[in-house]
This record gives C-alpha cells, sequence and structure tokens, in this order.
C-alpha cells in the first residue's frame, strides 16, 4: 500500500540465502487454580508436536526455545522475546507458538473501541480480582504489548524475512461445553481505570491488528497470525494418536506441515489445517490473519487471486458466499468452485460450476452444476467487469444527517531515536508533539510534505449508530484500506451518536509516490461495511476493482454518506 501505516495487531521478495530460523514455544498448563483461578491443561503435550515438525523444516535445533509453565511469568516470557529479538538478523524466519489461556481484559490506553484487549496467561496471572486484590491486569500479556514485540522483531528481520505467530488459546468465551478441556474460558477481566468501571462488550477483534504492514515501503517482515478460534469462542483440546490430550489447533497444524509439500502457501495450509479442524474441534473456527499467500517459511510471494467462501450450504447444489453487489456480483453471474487454498483458476482444478440466482450488498446465493462435499473452497468469478471503481465513488454525493462519521486530521511529530529514525514505544510510533492543521493549508487547499505524520480522529455527528469505514483514493486511481484494518471485524467499526475515537495505534506516517492529489473517503452507514472486495490489490491489478457503476453505489449508501477529505502530496 502507498501510504505508509502502522497498525498494530501485514511485494514480491526474493528468497534470502543466508536465512537463519529461529523458533520460540511459550508452553503453559500447570496452572495454580487455587492461586489464579486457571485450571490445568495439556499445553506440553504440544510441544513435541510441534518441534518436530520445526526440525523437519530445517530449524536448527538450537534456535528452537522454549519457555513453559513455572518458567513462564510474564517476565519470563517477556525475557524470552527480548533473548529471541537479540538473535534475529535481517532475512530471518521467526516462528513464536503460544499454547496456553487467553482472555479479554479491560483496555488501557483507548485503542480498542469495545474497551477490552485481548490477552495472554502468564502462569502468575489471575483470571480476575477474586484471586487478586487490586489487580488492574499487570501480569497479563495484551495485545497491545504482544503487539509491539511483533513489531520489533518484524523490524529487525526485514523486508526478507518472515514471522509466523501460532496462538493455540482462546480469546474470550463464558462457559465450557461439554466434558472437552477448554483453553480459556473465562469472563473477560473487567476492572477500574482512571476511577471509571470498563464495561464488556461484544468483542471479536482478537489478536490481528499487528499482522498488517499496510506498505511495501515499511521495512517490515511479512507475517501472519493463525489463531485456533474466533475470539468469541472457545477453544478445545483434542486427542492425538496416542490418545493425549493435545492443543486442537497445534494437533491440526502438525498433522498438515507434515504432509504439505515443500513450497505450499501459508493459505494451502491453513486450508487443510481446517478440514482437520471440523472432524476434531467442530464448534470452534480458527483464524488466519497477514501475508498468507507467502510460501511456508520462504521469502516467495504468490499472487492470489480475489476469490469469494462460502458462507453457509443451503443444500447439497445450493450454497451462499461472502460478496454481493459491493463486490462486483450480479444476478446471471458465473462462478468456478475449487479446492481451499488455490491462488488462482490458471492454476486450479475446477471442481464445480454455477450460477448466481439471487445478491445483496454482501452475499450471494448460487446453484451449482453438482452437489459439493461440506468442506472448504473458494469460489472464483468467471466473466470479467472492470469499470474504474475509484471515480465512480469520488463523484458520489450521498448525505444522511442520521448516518453521518466526521473525520478529523491530527498532524503530529513523532519521536526520534538517537539514529534520526521514529522511536518505536509499546504501541508502535511514540508521538512528541501535537500540531495544527493550520500550519498545513496554502490558497484553501490542505498540502502535506510527503513526510507528514498523523492521527485521525472520528465523530459520529448524526443522530443514529453509524457503522463506517475510510478508504484512500491515490491520484492513480488505487484504492487503498485506512480503517477499519481488514483484520478488524467490520461489525466492531461503529460510533454512538456524539461518540469520538481517535485510535492510538493507527498513525499515518508518510507517503510514497505518486504524489499530487488525495481524497480520504469516509463511507457511514447503518450496517457493517466492509470494503476488501474494492481494495486495490498489492500488485496494482486494477481490474479487480469491479462495480457496476453508479446504481450500485447508489444501492449501497441508499442509507448513509459519502464524505470526501481531499489533500495535497507534495515530493
Amino acid at each position: 500500500m502507498r501510504v505508509i501505516f502502522l497498525l498494530l495487531v501485514l511485494c514480491n521478495l526474493s528468497v534470502f540465502a543466508q536465512q537463519n530460523r529461529h523458533a520460540l514455544i511459550i508452553a503453559i498448563g500447570n496452572y495454580n487454580e487455587e492461586v489464579t483461578g486457571w485450571h490445568r491443561i495439556n499445553s506440553a503435550n504440544d510441544v513435541p508436536l510441534i518441534e518436530k515438525q520445526l526440525i523437519n523444516k530445517d530449524f536448527d535445533k538450537d534456535n528452537i526455545k522454549l519457555i513453559q509453565d513455572e518458567n513462564a511469568t510474564k517476565e519470563g516470557v517477556l525475557n524470552s522475546f527480548m533473548l529471541l529479538l537479540q538473535g534475529i538478523e535481517k532475512g530471518d524466519v521467526v516462528y513464536i507458538h503460544y499454547s496456553g489461556h487467553g482472555q479479554q481484559i479491560s483496555d488501557i490506553n483507548g485503542d480498542e473501541i469495545d474497551g477490552l484487549d485481548e490477552a495472554l496467561v502468564p502462569i502468575d496471572a489471575p483470571s480476575g480480582s477474586l484471586y487478586y486484590k487490586n489487580y488492574n491486569g499487570e501480569k497479563h500479556i495484551t495485545d497491545d504489548e504482544l503487539g509491539s514485540i511483533i513489531y520489533k522483531i518484524r523490524h529487525k528481520a526485514g523486508l526478507r524475512g518472515q514471522v509466523i505467530v501460532v496462538l493455540d488459546a482462546c480469546h474470550s468465551g463464558t462457559a465450557a461445553r461439554g466434558s472437552s478441556v477448554v483453553r480459556g474460558g473465562k469472563e473477560p477481566f473487567v476492572f477500574e481505570k482512571n476511577g471509571k468501571t470498563t464495561f464488556a462488550n461484544d468483542d471479536k477483534s482478537g489478536f490481528a491488528d499487528y499482522s498488517n504492514t499496510r506498505s511495501m515501503n515499511s521495512g517490515l517482515a511479512p507475517c501472519v497470525i493463525i489463531s485456533a478460534s474466533q475470539p468469541h469462542q472457545l477453544n478445545f483440546e483434542t486427542k492425538d494418536a496416542n490418545g493425549r490430550q493435545v492443543g486442537s489447533l497445534t494437533y491440526s497444524l502438525a498433522r498438515t506441515l507434515n504432509n504439505s509439500f515443500p513450497y505450499s502457501t501459508y493459505s494451502k495450509v491453513f486450508s487443510e489445517t481446517l478440514k482437520i479442524m471440523k472432524v476434531l474441534a467442530p464448534y470452534q473456527e480458527p483464524m488466519i490473519e497477514g501475508d498468507v499467500n507467502y510460501k511456508v517459511f520462504n521469502g516467495e510471494y504468490t499472487y492470489q487471486q480475489p476469490y469469494f467462501s462460502i458462507e453457509e450450504l443451503i443444500n447439497k447444489q445450493t450454497i451462499k458466499i461472502n460478496g454481493g453487489l459491493i463486490a462486483g456480483l450480479n444476478e446471471g453471474d458465473s462462478v468456478a468452485v475449487c479446492s481451499g487454498g488455490v491462488a488462482s483458476l490458471k492454476t486450479a482444478d475446477i471442481l464445480n460450476a454455477g450460477i448466481v440466482v439471487s445478491t445483496n450488498n454482501y452475499s450471494s446465493v448460487v446453484v451449482l452444476n453438482n452437489t459439493i462435499p461440506n468442506e472448504s473452497f473458494r469460489i472464483f468469478k468467471t466473466h470479467s467487469s472492470t469499470p474504474d471503481l475509484s471515480s465512480v465513488i469520488l463523484n458520489s454525493k450521498y448525505y444522511d444527517p442520521e448516518y453521518f462519521i466526521e473525520l478529523e486530521l491530527i498532524p503530529v511529530h513523532l519521536k526520534r531515536n538517537k539514529m534520526g529514525g521514529a522511536e518505536i514505544g509499546n504501541n508502535g510510533y511514540v508521538v512528541a508533539d501535537t500540531l495544527s492543521i493550520t500550519n498545513y493549508f496554502e490558497q484553501g487547499k490542505l498540502v502535506f510534505p510527503k513526510e507528514v505524520s498523523f492521527l485521525l480522529k472520528f465523530t459520529n455527528s448524526g443522530s443514529k449508530k453509524a457503522f463506517f469505514a475510510v478508504i484512500d483514493i491515490q491520484p492513480d486511481s488505487i484504492i487503498n484500506r485506512v480503517y477499519p484494518s481488514k483484520n478488524m471485524p467490520v461489525e466492531e467499526c461503529y460510533l454512538l451518536p456524539g461518540m469520538s475515537f481517535t485510535p492510538s495505534n493507527l498513525v499515518i506516517n508518510g507517503f510514497s509516490p505518486p504524489f499530487g492529489k488525495e481524497h480520504f473517503v469516509v463511507l457511514a452507514n447503518g450496517n457493517p461495511i466492509n470494503v476488501s472486495s474494492i481494495i486495490t490489490p498489492v500488485t496494482n491489478a486494477r481490474s479487480f476493482t469491479t462495480m457496476h457503476g453508479s446504481s450500485i453505489v447508489n444501492q449501497f449508501f441508499k442509507k448513509g454518506s459519502v464524505t470526501l477529505y481531499p489533500f495535497y502530496i507534495e515530493e
């Protein structure tokens, strides 16, 4: 992406010949329930499964570090990360595996709209204030802290490196289902901060945002995060071939890696892992985020043709898919069905075909030629439609006083280190001071230098709860995502009337060519807004921004507002 972003919670790279491979396994299972409230789990059984596969994938055993149980206090885990960081060089591959409990806790720094952070649970972290009086989450490892660590690792590994994070833990939950062992399962830990009580909402964010590079010019290593379940789901253990209790994700991933081809992509590996998980742990849905089109433990990028997934099997020959009008699908369109993990129609075997029989903004119903089994597939559109979507958006004039989100750009100076680079803190770049936007107006136009840095402030000036999204349209009509990140559920991105929000973990930090007139576009609506299908791929394939003219935009925004914020970037 041309605009350089930092969003904690993801170019075509060459293989780095002298690449080293490092791994850190964190396995915590021997919790003291009387002291912390956390029941014991079988994380120790995950360790040999992962170690074996890493060694098979050319990880030196001496470079596979383990921190476990009584040693895995918060201090111990953070020290292990620092030791890992010290040994990394440019171009290295880094694998991090966590098996343990997970929990939501109160958000401290205000970067979560819902007021909750996701957190890993070290051996000494309590599940609530019932166990430690006056406890405010100091021994948990929040997604902000973990994101800062991963950011530093990616920065040190550089563009030719690769970072993989696997989390075999619950993100949230309420109670165990059945007799299976659950990793997590506690209510969110909500405590008072700044004299006010934080209330838990229905969060679905998880450990995601730090996977997002947002720019080919960021200098960060590609990153992939694989989680055992959706953030609102529990994570169940399963049994291996010898009857031992193990993490369901760890076991499924190990089996997939054992059978994978030498140069499978993460997307393909995850697709095969998902098939195993559906049998072993049918009540949870694993997640994958990040640079999934890179080859496993390899710096090569595989181009991914845009595709759709199956949302629902209506019957043996009728499916509902996760793309509709806003993605350029219309009644009568033809689609092809291929196996999960394939990169494009050019390299895939077509397993089935069908016709779109009905569609709305977000989904479509497809009738297939043949029956379909209950497993993972990718759906590709087989006919082309390539209007200039960016001009359609820029010429859209929609204002609805009920749904209206204002955007304020807040210029900032970033704190610099001794080498002159931007200093990195717990949540990304450190803001030194705030500047006035009036400094950047020239003859009534907003003009920024290419090195400008600023925060974004959103305010709901309408009369109703409004979902929103922000996109950036370059001078050459390329469309980029600004907010929310591609890993943040769109159902989470909303503001109540009168509410303002400035994401502390989002800093726009400079622009790269082309320079000229830029537009930030704020979309506000009464329904969640998913802009994934209109974002131009990094490979600059504008032909994939398919929308059938202003009539579709009008239908999409017949209840909502489209607000343009133009500015200029000077070299």
